[in-house]
């Protein structure tokens, strides 16, 4: 089972490096760099292509700047191909951008690079906010620590820290990690109760608790949590939702605003509604408003039935392509996009998140 998962959470996190092998859109090759991210990626192989050797870390180091968070993505995922180590501190900078892609791409590609400081970021990502982050790096550490030539020494700290309950995949990883490399029995498996769960939690605690006692252990503090940093402005917009207000970039100003893009055909849309529901009612009075921008729907009353049956409170509107556009040729849903109450983007979410990931960014930008 844990393979399987691994397979289901790698594969995801590589979904967009998989898919480059599709034509790329109409436009011209600058418009293809700054259009989805399967297109970003194309076009920047095509620009690499024509760019000499000697040229492309300069290149990459500047689409990694770049304000399109796709071709950002693009640009990080070249470098790690690149592995040049001049291009180590572009890569780890990337961890501090505020779209979630650029941020899983950067600690997956690092330790490819410059291998001390990978490892450290990966560490650093298993307590990151973003549960996608925190699964990838749990999941890189294991194809890592497959080398038994690695020691172990300067991961078992991080990862007992990582043996969280409420984290099931990073915490059955990081159990089947450790008992792989030191040889204990104590794996959590598909099936076990939360009583067991705990239990074998439990005894790796216990069995650290012992180990630290040792003279020459590794007490070495743990990486701290490093936040998303970046900030863009938004591109400007401007929608009508299904009850008939206006909403726009400029009337948000002093207002929190999530762009939640979405669909009722998507699987993963639908699943983190209730997510997005509870943040809506513990957050709307706190200064946050979510506006739902649905695609590929069949018409507004249609969709208005829809979310009437579900009880769905939050503004919705159809997407019009010219927002779809301006925020990075949007076609693959679910993508998020919070801003502050000055209109900068602070964090962008593509695939589904739980409410967790969302509350903690939203709770921080609250406070500010």
């Amino acid at each position: 089972m844990l393979v399987t998962a691994a397979v289901v959470i790698v594969c995801a996190a590589y979904s967009y490096r998989q898919s480059v092998v599709r034509a790329s859109g109409p436009g011209t090759l600058d418009d293809r760099l700054r259009g989805s991210a399967d297109d970003a990626i194309a076009a920047l192989e095509e620009r690499l292509g024509v760019t000499p050797e000697a040229k492309r870390p300069a290149l990459l180091i500047r689409f990694a700047d770049d304000p399109s968070p796709n071709l950002r993505y693009a640009a990080v995922d070249a470098l790690g191909d690149l592995r040049k180590p001049e291009t180590a501190d572009t890569i780890e900078r990337a961890f501090r951008d505020c779209s979630s892609q650029v941020r899983q791409r950067a600690a997956e590609v690092l330790h490819a690079v410059a291998r001390g400081r990978g490892v450290r970021l990966l560490l650093t990502a298993l307590r990151d906010e973003d549960t996608w982050v925190r699964e990838s790096a749990a999941m890189q550490l294991m194809m890592i620590l497959r080398d038994e030539k690695i020691p172990m020494a300067p991961f078992t700290p991080g990862l007992i820290a990582a043996m969280n309950a409420d984290d099931p995949v990073v915490c059955r990883t990081s159990t089947h990690i450790l008992a792989r490399r030191i040889g204990k029995p104590w794996r959590i498996r598909a099936g076990m109760s939360p009583a067991e769960r705990d239990a074998v939690i439990a005894r790796w605690r216990r069995w650290w608790s012992e180990q630290a006692k040792a003279p020459g252990a590794n007490l070495a503090p743990l990486p701290e949590p490093i936040r998303p940093a970046r900030a863009d402005r938004a591109p400007a917009w401007r929608v009508r939702d299904l009850a008939g207000r206006t909403w726009s970039l400029a009337g948000q100003r002093g207002r929190l605003t999530l762009l939640h893009f979405w669909g009722t055909w998507c699987p993963a849309c639908v699943a983190e509604l209730p997510a997005l529901t509870r943040l809506h009612r513990e957050y709307e009075p706190r200064g946050l408003d979510i506006v739902g921008l649905a695609i590929e729907e069949r018409g507004a009353a249609g969709l208005k039935r829809w979310l009437a049956e579900r009880n769905i409170q939050s503004p919705q509107a159809l997407a019009t392509p010219s927002i779809l556009h301006a925020y990075g040729s949007i076609h693959e849903v679910p993508v998020s996009v919070l801003m502050d109450r000055s209109g900068m983007i602070r964090y962008r979410w593509d695939g589904e998140r739980d409410y967790a990931t969302y509350a903690a960014a939203v709770s921080r930008l609250v406070s500010e």
